[in-house]
């Protein structure tokens, strides 16, 4: 008999717990609401409970009923940029108030480190958090989580107005996006940050989207194998290890992956997608940033179809074409082949996808460190990505030179670039170019550099030497460090390779 009173005692707990009005942390004092738009609002109550929203800018009254799971949504229509507004959800029983909720411009920032990399410890860091007093600029920082089935909330996170005392903390890409879009909309921003270091698009992108995809499953298939590996691996290491300590054998062994992955339960297929996305999904956004890759260079061949099909899949929840405004990975010599192939895949992703743009680092990356500080210029430069492409402001530079095509006529090869501004330039002579020529079994020969002249906006390279076909590349593998080719704005050129035949 006790055991079922205390069984229906909790029973009836737990029920007027589920029961109560609530809603997302997504919903919270100190939102940003994105401006002119059929806002979406949701939350839980009792089944069948009727739920009234009234918000201060337009007195708009919205009622809706709870469904059998217990969950309302609508949407409620924002005006013009401005506030602090309040907006009241009631239930017969219960109330809550929103306070200082501003309409604006919402963007979600997601990606790995780079993205994630705090303001204090980018370059002239003490600084930006000292000048980083941006009331209207609006921060919601998503606590990570992980789930095996995608979730509608992100319990904890919370909205926050950007200052000093908490900006040091928060992504510096996102921060310097922020602050360049505020400065010339005169709007308030609101930045949505979901980004978790080391991690790869597959981690990000929907379990049925890689599980119905001939091409993308291997991921799935992957991560199996690694979690069947992991016992025998553990103990073949432990008895590596032992054997090093008892000097029976030299060097130290590398750490297993099924090792490395089992302590990361973040890196399984899906997960943070489920966690970290879905629950953003309903919520009104402008568009998105992203800045990851690096640790995809492993399975590079994969990631143009992988990043291509996420940025699809992020589009259709969403129920709307966001722009995808993304990072190249920046210069660096740690498996350089692989890291020339990524920044050859997103260059790829951005040529393919409609609605997205791309900011070339390859101007402040710092070939012994995967982490460059200089995250103004990034910040920036996606900034003016959406300054000019999705709010339409004229007059601005938003990318580096780009490769178009190329033209062999006798001896001279001629190559053409789109985002010239101006026209091309290099700080002296040009340098990051090499050709590379075919052996008679198929291979290639030792890269050589070649210099080309700047003529009429376009590069003219002298090939009466070169027998073709030959392969000419820019910024690649170790000539990444070199590369100087930019605009007349001084934005580089992106990394490039291409068969002259």
């Amino acid at each position: 008999m006790k055991f079922i009173f205390y069984s229906l005692f909790f029973l009836l707990i737990g029920t007027t717990a589920v029961a109560q009005l609530r809603m997302p942390a997504l919903f919270s004092d100190h939102m940003v609401l994105q401006q002119q738009t059929d806002a979406p609002v949701w939350g839980w109550a009792a089944p069948g409970e009727k739920v009234v929203l009234t918000n201060s800018w337009n007195k708009q009254v919205v009622s809706m009923i709870a469904n059998d799971n217990g969950i309302w949504k609508t949407r409620i229509k924002t005006e013009k940029a401005g506030g602090p507004y309040t907006i009241r959800v009631k239930t017969d029983k219960q109330t809550i108030l929103l306070r200082d909720v501003l309409l604006g411009e919402v963007w979600v920032c997601s990606g790995q480190s780079n993205m994630g990399f705090y303001l204090e410890s980018s370059l002239n860091g003490k600084d930006e958090v000292a000048r980083a007093n941006y009331p209207s600029i609006r921060y919601f920082d998503v606590k990570r989580q992980v789930s095996s089935t995608p979730l509608m909330d992100t319990t904890g996170s919370t909205w926050t107005a950007v200052k000093p005392d908490n900006a040091g903390q928060y992504s510096a890409v996102a921060i310097f996006f922020a602050e360049k879009l505020q400065h010339e909309l005169s709007v308030p921003v609101g930045l949505i940050e979901v980004a978790w270091g080391g991690t790869a698009a597959d981690n990000w992108t929907p379990k049925e989207v890689l599980k119905n995809d001939p091409k993308l499953d291997i991921a799935i298939k992957r991560y199996a194998e690694w979690q069947a590996d992991f016992k025998m691996d553990s103990i073949c290491y432990t008895a590596q290890i032992a054997a090093v300590k008892d000097s029976l054998i030299e060097k130290k062994p590398d750490l297993p992956t099924s090792m490395f992955i089992h302590d990361r339960p973040h890196r399984a297929p899906s997960v943070l997608f489920n966690g970290l996305i879905n629950p953003l999904t309903e919520y009104g956004v402008k568009g998105i940033l992203w800045y990851q890759g690096e640790t995809n260079r492993k399975w590079h061949t994969e990631y143009a179809y992988l990043f291509k099909t996420m940025i699809d899949s992020w589009r259709e929840k969403w129920q709307a074409d966001l722009p995808f405004y993304f990072v190249q990975i920046a210069p660096f010599k740690g498996s350089i082949d692989e890291v020339s192939a990524i920044q050859e895949a997103q260059l790829q992703v951005y040529r393919e996808t409609k609605n997205t743009g791309i900011v070339v680092t390859m101007d402040v990356g710092k070939m012994d460190d995967i982490h460059p500080t200089n995250k103004r210029p990034v910040g920036e430069r996606l900034a003016n990505w959406a300054l000019s492409n999705t709010y339409h402001k004229e007059g601005i530079v938003f990318s580096g030179p780009l490769y178009e095509s190329a033209f062999a006529k006798a001896d001279t090869l001629q190559v053409n670039f789109s985002f010239l501004a101006s026209g091309l330039k290099t700080e002296g002579t040009p340098m990051g170019f090499e050709v590379l020529e075919y052996k008679s079994n198929g291979s290639y020969k030792t890269p050589k550099a070649i210099v080309p002249i700047i003529k009429d906006e376009h590069l003219i390279f002298d090939i009466e030497k070169i027998s073709r076909p030959f392969l000419l590349r820019y910024g690649w593998e170790e000539q990444m460090e070199f590369g100087n080719l930019t605009n007349s704005e001084n934005l580089p050129a992106s990394a490039f390779r291409v068969l002259i035949n």
